[in-house]
């Protein structure tokens, strides 16, 4: 995985790291040998589950590889977390050993050994739980999805090469790239980047969410990957920068294209990026399944989640999107409700994705929200709020609209942002006469004002930045009681 005939090459730039901002392939090969050499000698062995947590580092990148090479699979944890804490998880989830990232002089506990590879330790005997796993399971990682419920999920080699290989080859990537992560590795996506970069001889460039503008501009990358609220946060700043060309100014002289996908992202958002020469490309995809789709920079329709990959694996039943391949990127849960494991794994082989879905005579995917956000109306119909969000996106006045039940008997409810200087009194005005042209199952009852979208409020938001309705339907509930 290593490009050891090119040693030279930079491979890694630690946006904020000042000893060793730089590592090539040379450098990360050694330290992959370090990694390994530890590894063995702390008596891992080939089908054990090793933890871990730490900042995303050349040497997160080296225990990844070093791991794979031997056979051993990664479970990797969120920061912030204590020895004691990871003592703990070792024990829960049978882990051989727990590499952990400490502050210097922090006392270890056996089996929790140093993230930087250095001091002694030793691998705790395996009690069996993961005696099943076959050859094909690379990781074992930890999802939040939307009703924010943690799933702990078997992802495959097979899957994974799948995903990477035709990443590399539909964006076209090169020696001349450079991928900006600033999401931790414990998101299984970001090593999938990772991974890319490996196989194309790309470079990535690592950073925190706090610095990520900052490392647009020194590092120059010429892609990145995130979720809706930052191209948001991005637009916001850039524009107030210069409404004309301050995306250019913000992302750097060499970015080609970014990414999106995680959750829904307003179109005014998207055709601001291209308006500006800054191509915004939606995708979609599951950890259970791998990608579905996406938009490439020659292949691209806006308002899509983009093209199929492979239209053989996808079909549309109820208006559920529904998954069957032969190497998804995940094989099963093996931490889950057993209900939710159910309905997601099915005897056949297929991945139900609980998302409603559509796909047009060109293989493009348009989502329509989530099978389980559907709203039931007091006459017994079901609608998406998405869809109803869209019907009022461009509302004069209104920031953002976030849609929800209205309670027993009632019309849907708004979570509704107002933009500066519009009044709740003058957008419900608006509302009504939108509402006047749409199906009355789009009619909204009660409004609950906001000052700030819930889509960029933490309270908010799932793990890993997906909106939670759940939260959003708490609030409401309480606003409409209080």
């Amino acid at each position: 995985m290593v490009r050891r005939a090119e040693p030279d090459r930079t491979v890694i730039v630690n946006c904020d790291a000042a000893d060793q901002p730089v590592t090539t392939y040379g450098q990360l090969a050694e330290l992959v040998d370090r990694a390994r050499e530890s590894l063995t000698g702390w008596q891992a062995r080939s089908g054990d589950v090793v933890g871990i947590c730490g900042e995303n580092s050349a040497q997160w990148v080296a225990w990844d590889v070093a791991a794979a090479d031997l056979g051993i699979r990664l479970m990797p944890f969120a920061e912030p977390m204590s020895v004691e804490a990871a003592a703990a998880a070792m024990v829960e989830y049978d882990l051989s050993l727990f590499l952990l990232e400490v502050d210097t002089g922090a006392a270890l506990v056996p089996g929790v050994v140093d993230f930087g590879g250095s001091g002694s330790g030793q691998a705790r005997p395996a009690t069996g739980r993961w005696a099943s796993l076959d050859d094909d399971v690379h990781s074992l990682i930890f999802s939040s999805g939307t009703a924010g419920t943690t799933k702990g999920l078997e992802v495959s080699w097979q899957g994974t090469e799948y995903v990477v290989s035709r990443f590399v080859r539909d964006y076209a990537l090169d020696a001349d790239d450079m991928n900006l992560i600033f999401i931790p590795f414990v998101s299984y996506q970001q090593r999938l980047s990772v991974y890319a970069a490996l196989a194309s001889g790309s470079a990535v460039a690592l950073t925190s969410y706090k610095r990520v503008f900052a490392a647009m501009q020194a590092a120059e990358p010429t892609f990145l990957i995130g979720p809706p609220v930052f191209f948001e946060t991005l637009l916001k700043l850039a524009s107030a920068r210069d409404p004309r060309t301050g995306l250019q100014q913000s992302t750097g002289p060499r970015m080609r294209f970014m990414v999106t996908g995680m959750a829904p992202i307003k179109q005014s958002v998207v055709q601001s990026f291209w308006d500006q020469g800054r191509p915004l490309l939606e995708a979609y995809g599951m950890n259970e399944s791998g990608m579905i789709a996406w938009n490439t920079p020659t292949t691209h329709r806006l308002g899509t989640v983009g093209r199929l990959l492979d239209s053989d694996h996808v079909a549309i039943v109820d208006g559920e999107l529904l998954v069957k391949r032969e190497f998804p990127l995940s094989r099963r849960y093996f931490q889950a409700d057993a209900h939710i494991a159910e309905a997601t794994y099915r005897d056949d082989g297929t991945i139900a994705s609980g998302d409603l879905a559509a796909i047009d005579s060109d293989g493009y995917v348009t989502l329509h929200g989530r099978v389980g956000d559907l709203v039931a109306l007091p006459n017994g119909e079901k609608v998406s709020p998405v869809d109803v969000e869209s019907a009022y996106a461009d509302i004069d006045g209104v920031s953002d609209i976030v849609v929800c039940a209205g309670g027993p008997g009632r019309r849907l409810a708004a979570v509704v942002t107002l933009d500066d200087g519009s009044t709740i009194e003058n957008v419900r005005a608006a509302l009504d006469a939108r509402a006047s042209t749409l199906a009355d199952s789009y009619r909204l009852g009660n409004l609950v004002p906001s000052d700030t979208s819930p889509r960029v409020q933490p309270e908010f938001l799932t793990a890993n930045l997906k909106l939670s309705r759940v939260a959003v339907q708490r609030f409401v509930d309480a606003h409409l009681h209080s």
